[in-house]
C-alpha cells in the first residue's frame, strides 16, 4: 500500500495533518506503512500531479476524499474539504479509513481463479471419512502420538479397518514408532505455528491450520507465529466461532496458487506458503513476489476455514448430510 501527502512549501495544514494521518494507518492496520511526502513546487507541477490543493492524500493513487477523481481545477493553492464537521484543511477521519478499507479490498481482489472451499476440499478426507478424521483430530490435541489401536477403540472401530483407512489418506505423519503425530494441519512436531489448547504446547502445518481447528476441536486456541514478510510477531485468540483478538491489527494470510497444490504432499507444497502477513504493505509485498498467488485478510481466511472444514465439523451428521 502506498500513501502519499502532496503539499508545497509553506503549506499550515499539511503537518498537522501528518500526525493525525499516522494515527489514523495505526487503527487502521496499516501502521508499518510509511508516508510519502511529494512536494509540488511549481503549476507545471501541479498539472503534472493532477494537483487539487494542499494537502492531499493518496492511497495507492486514488484521492480519499469521495469525488476528487471528477475535478480538473489542478493548481498551487491551499485545499478546503467539506467534511460532516464543515470546511477544513484536512481530510475527514472516516474518507482516510474508508480509502484503507477500500486498499485492503482491492489485495484480495486481485485477478486470478478463486479461492474457495470447494477448491480446497480435497485437501482434507471424503466427507463419509469424517467421523473417523475428527476422532483422529481431537485425540491428537491431548498432545500425545495415537496409534491405531487407540484411534480405532475411540472410533469404534476394527483396528484393521482404521490402519487401512490411514494407509489410504495422505499427510498422516508418523513419529519412529509409526504413531501418528500430524494429520489435518495439528502437528506434535514444532513448526513455526505455535498452537495451545488448555495450556498443551501443539503447533500446526501452517497459518490457516490456526483459523479452523477450533471449531474442529471446539476448543480456544492461542497462536503465536510470525509475519513471512516482516518477521513481526502475531498473537491471536481463536474460538471456534471466531477471531477474539488479533495482535497487531491489519492480518491476512497467503496462500499459493491451487495449481501448484499437490493433495499427496499438502505440507511441501501448500502449507509452507500459508503464512500470516502483517499490514497491507507486507500483503502487498508478498504478492509480488507471489502473482499468482493469494492473500486474504484474518476474518475472510477464518471463514474460508469454516465452509472448507464443515465436513469435519459436522462428522456426527456427516453420513446423512453427504
Amino acid at each position: 500500500m502506498r500513501v502519499e501527502v502532496l503539499f508545497f512549501d509553506g503549506c499550515p495544514n499539511h503537518e498537522a495533518l501528518l500526525p493525525r494521518l499516522r494515527e489514523l494507518l495505526n487503527a487502521g492496520g496499516a501502521e508499518d506503512t510509511e508516508i510519502a511526502l511529494v512536494r509540488v513546487e511549481d503549476a507545471d507541477g501541479a498539472e503534472a500531479e493532477r494537483f487539487l490543493g494542499s494537502p492531499t492524500v493518496r492511497i495507492d493513487g486514488q484521492d480519499v476524499e469521495p469525488g476528487a477523481d471528477q475535478r480538473i481545477d489542478f493548481g498551487l493553492k491551499c485545499r478546503l474539504f467539506t467534511t460532516p464537521e464543515g470546511l477544513r484543511g484536512i481530510p475527514a477521519d472516516e474518507w482516510v479509513l474508508r480509502a484503507l478499507e477500500r486498499a485492503r479490498t482491492d489485495i484480495a481482489a486481485k485477478p486470478g481463479p478463486r479461492l474457495t472451499a470447494d477448491a480446497l476440499r480435497d485437501t482434507f478426507p471424503a466427507c463419509e471419512d469424517a467421523p473417523l478424521a475428527l476422532a483422529l483430530v481431537r485425540l491428537l490435541a491431548r498432545g500425545a502420538p495415537v496409534t491405531d489401536g487407540v484411534l480405532a477403540a475411540a472410533a469404534r472401530r476394527e483396528i484393521d479397518d482404521v490402519a487401512a483407512q490411514l494407509a489410504r489418506w495422505p499427510n498422516v505423519e508418523r513419529d519412529a514408532a509409526d504413531a501418528v503425530i500430524g494429520f489435518s494441519g495439528l502437528t506434535l512436531r514444532p513448526t513455526a505455528h505455535s498452537f495451545q489448547i488448555d495450556g498443551r504446547q501443539l503447533h500446526t502445518w501452517c497459518a490457516w491450520d490456526t483459523l479452523f481447528l477450533p471449531r474442529m476441536l471446539s476448543a480456544t486456541a492461542h497462536v503465536s507465529s510470525t509475519c513471512a514478510v516482516s518477521g513481526r510477531r502475531v498473537e491471536l485468540v481463536i474460538a471456534p466461532d471466531g477471531v477474539e483478538h488479533a495482535d497487531p491489527g491489519g492480518i491476512y494470510v497467503s496462500f499459493p496458487p491451487l495449481a501448484s497444490t499437490n493433495t499427496a504432499d499438502i505440507t511441501g507444497t501448500f502449507c509452507c506458503h500459508v503464512r500470516f502477513l502483517v499490514g497491507a504493505d507486507a500483503a502487498h509485498t508478498w504478492l509480488q513476489t507471489h502473482p499468482d498467488g493469494h492473500v486474504l485478510d484474518l476474518a475472510a481466511a477464518f471463514e474460508l476455514g469454516c465452509r472448507t472444514t464443515a465436513p469435519l465439523t459436522a462428522a456426527s451428521t456427516a453420513q446423512e448430510s453427504c
